[in-house]
């Protein structure tokens, strides 16, 4: 969060470029990332049962959770979506 802070006061293009950084290293983590949360994936295959809609709300972004989310589901096939959109931050 502090590079956040302290990109703000550099302006637009260190701001971007900071940000940029910050989402390509989220990404890298994400391979090594552990399993989805207990309950996850059941809660998911519910909402797709009773034709609900899920959204996923993350600290991270929506690259690290959409490269989050590919990954899990090659790895299990049962995981219950099929795709992923995202609406960046309101801020």
């Amino acid at each position: 969060m502090e590079i956040h802070r302290l990109s703000q006061e550099g302006g637009a293009a260190l701001r971007a470029e900071a940000e940029a950084a910050l989402t390509a290293a989220e990404v890298a983590a994400v391979k090594v990332a552990g399993p989805p949360a207990p309950g996850g994936v059941q809660a998911l295959a519910a909402a797709k049962e009773s034709n609900r809609r899920v959204a996923v709300v993350s600290n991270n972004s929506a690259e690290c959770v959409r490269e989050y989310l590919a990954i899990k589901a090659s790895e299990e096939r049962s995981m219950p979506w099929s795709g992923v959109r995202s609406f960046g931050p309101t801020s």
